[in-house]
């Protein structure tokens, strides 16, 4: 038996990455309110917060999730700036590398978010 894979539009795609962009924005700016919310915190403990926090989102724990990153984060290419591959990779876990790119990038989108919500 062969199966056919239906045949979807750009329209669709387009529909979909942006629900998907949504989301990913949505948890974004979630955890950027959250600890905006704490004005107590020095700016060792924000960046503790923000690594704690992006450490534990969807975005990075789940890796189809963390696949996506790259195309919806200001940061995609995050991993690039600081030097994470060539002869600088750790692991050669190709999941791992994928999970580590993506907590760069929304690292720097969480901060970009919450430097804009502190500002006003």
């Amino acid at each position: 038996m062969t199966t056919t894979t239906p045949h979807i539009t750009d329209e669709q795609e387009q529909d979909a990455m942006r629900v998907l962009r949504a989301s990913y924005w949505e948890s974004v700016r979630d955890i950027a309110q959250d600890i905006a919310q704490d004005i107590d915190l020095s700016a060792d403990d924000v960046s503790d917060r923000v690594a704690e926090s992006v450490d534990g989102s969807q975005w990075v724990i789940y890796t189809w999730r963390a696949r996506l990153v790259r195309s919806l984060s200001d940061y995609g290419d995050a991993y690039e700036e600081c030097g994470m591959f060539g002869n600088h990779t750790e692991t050669h876990d190709l999941d791992a590398i994928i999970t580590r790119a993506a907590y760069l990038a929304m690292y720097d989108d969480v901060c970009d978010v919450l430097d804009r919500i502190t500002a006003k």
